[in-house]
């Protein structure tokens, strides 16, 4: 498993990465829209996409030994999906 520069609390996840990234964005997007930034709208969202990410990532590389190449950029993508489905379902439902 590739390791990341050591952050304050040690190496940063990918699932953490994602979390961190749908945050941002979620945060950035409702000031746009012109929504209410709510904690449930980012806190579940988050914690379901660290989850998702980290089970994926430990399955895969029991699996195969390593990760693909996209794995993060995946992650990223679907940070980026869920961030604008919350904000959309927030804003605009």
């Amino acid at each position: 498993m590739e390791q990341r520069a050591a952050g304050v609390l040690g190496p940063v996840s990918t699932g953490a990465c994602a979390a961190f990234a749908h945050a941002i964005l979620f945060v950035a997007l409702m000031l746009l829209f012109g929504g209410a930034i709510s904690a449930s709208g980012i806190g579940i969202p988050g914690l379901l996409l660290y989850a998702a990410v980290t089970i994926t990532e430990k399955t895969l590389i029991r699996k195969t030994g390593s990760l693909p190449d996209g794995f993060t950029a995946g992650a990223f993508f679907l940070a980026t999906i869920a961030a604008l489905a919350v904000s959309i379902g927030t804003a605009f439902l």
